[in-house]
């Protein structure tokens, strides 16, 4: 159900392209040093090997770039992001225009008796995050289970 979405992101300069790039070739060599020293770093030692690296890639690349360079590296929309994990997931996804440049986007059918609304947050510099849809994901599983039936939906805002 792909529908028209636009990438809007800031116009960076051939030096913060550089920077960008720079900082890419450095992440290899960070996240070894990181999965290294995993077992001696306590807020890491019980972490999967995955969840050190994202962490590590999301502190690195929000320390070390500005916020434009972010918005031009991150500039997928929330939608684009949503239907991909559907197809992928195998969920349905509805988007819903309600003005303003905003859309809902219902994860699931779209039920409105119960309603987890999430906002992802990022602060106007970073988009939803498809890891934390497998977190939402298991979440509805998880009330459904206990005889909880929700939908969730987020807010996509310019």
């Amino acid at each position: 159900m792909e529908s028209s979405i636009t990438r809007e992101f800031g116009s960076v300069t051939l030096g913060e392209r550089i920077h960008i790039l720079g900082t890419a070739l450095r992440l290899p060599f960070i996240f070894t040093w990181s999965l290294a020293t995993k077992p001696f770093v306590s807020h890491n030692a019980k972490k999967h090997w995955k969840r050190v690296v994202i962490d590590t890639a999301f502190q690195t690349l929000l320390s070390t770039l500005n916020r434009v360079q972010l918005q031009y590296i991150f500039s997928d929309p929330a939608q684009l992001i949503v239907e991909k994990w559907g197809k992928k997931a195998g969920v349905p996804i509805e988007v819903e225009e309600i003005g303003e440049d905003a859309k809902l986007i219902w994860i699931g059918k779209k039920r409105t008796e119960r309603v987890v609304f999430y906002l992802h947050g990022g602060a106007f510099l970073m988009p939803l995050q498809a890891s934390s849809l497998g977190f939402w994901d298991y979440i509805q599983r998880e009330l459904k289970r206990r005889g909880q039936d929700v939908t969730f939906v987020i807010l996509q805002y310019s």
